[in-house]
């Protein structure tokens, strides 16, 4: 992305925040292959681990994103494909599982809106020298990927059943809860109201039989990257003035209605400093 200063934040704690809300990432590769495309990119929902701060002098790099992919999908083919081509002097250490090439996430916000030129109340009407734009917020990591296949022989097959057995695990308590707003009772609590109350509790793995669930993980591929650098990208029409400013909040909100055109408006505020 093009990292204006004016829009980026690169806090760690809002883009941690950021993907533990929209945990819905583009996993993108650049793997050289005579078989598969150069480029290839799969939307996945990945799980944050953030390391305890007394660990290291250096968290950022510490980060680490896990996801799991489809063993039919062609990009977890290339992926399989370059690890098992890679030169023998490697071939019986543990980085066999490591992708050579960095892999790049990106992470998106729901709420994002066209800008049209009538919303700039102040500039418009005075000079006539606006166009439009889209707000919108994103967040990138680059970093490199760890591949767990739970077909691979020995130890390393082990290792990969109990990375997919944790990761899904964890993935669906995030999903049920943070987003779904489901509790960890199975007893309804019968208000309304509110997201996930009324509901009964949060599923979980352990809901669904056992066999079922081993064949669902025979037929996936675990990947686990670790964040080399991560940047942030909050473009929602900070480099107007205050009027401008206050004319795209009130057209979106009052002239669209919507509500993601509501999620822009108040994202546009919170980027301006105001509550």
């Amino acid at each position: 992305m093009y990292m204006k200063e004016i829009y980026t934040d690169s806090t760690p704690d809002t883009l941690h925040t950021f993907i533990q809300q929209n945990p819905l990432g583009v996993l993108t590769t650049a793997i050289p292959s005579p078989t598969h495309p150069l480029l290839q990119s799969t939307h996945i929902p990945w799980v944050l681990d953030i390391p305890s701060p007394t660990t290291t002098t250096d968290s950022i790099n510490k980060v680490k994103l896990r996801g799991h992919i489809a063993r039919s999908n062609p990009q977890c083919a290339a992926i399989l494909d370059s690890l098992a081509t890679q030169p023998e002097s490697t071939s019986q250490s543990t980085s066999q599982s490591i992708l050579p090439t960095e892999v790049l996430l990106l992470f998106t916000s729901p709420y994002h809106s066209y800008i049209t030129p009538h919303f700039y109340t102040t500039t418009k009407p005075l000079t006539g020298k606006v166009a439009p734009t889209w707000n919108y917020a994103a967040v990138q990591v680059y970093g490199r990927a760890r591949i767990y296949n739970p077909r691979a022989e020995g130890g390393l097959g082990t290792q990969a059943a109990a990375f997919l057995d944790k990761q899904i695990r964890d993935l669906s308590a995030h999903c049920e809860g943070e987003i779904m707003g489901y509790t960890n009772t199975n007893i309804t609590t019968g208000i309304t109201g509110g997201k996930g109350e009324g509901r009964e509790g949060a599923w979980t793995v352990d809901d669904a039989p056992e066999a079922y669930i081993n064949i669902l993980k025979k037929n996936i591929v675990g990947i686990e990257v670790t964040v080399e650098r991560m940047d942030g990208k909050f473009k929602m029409s900070q480099e107007r003035g205050d009027g401008d400013r206050e004319g795209v909040v009130r057209g979106l909100v009052d002239g669209m209605g919507r509500d993601i055109e509501k999620g822009v408006a108040r994202m546009v505020r919170e980027c301006a400093g105001e509550k």
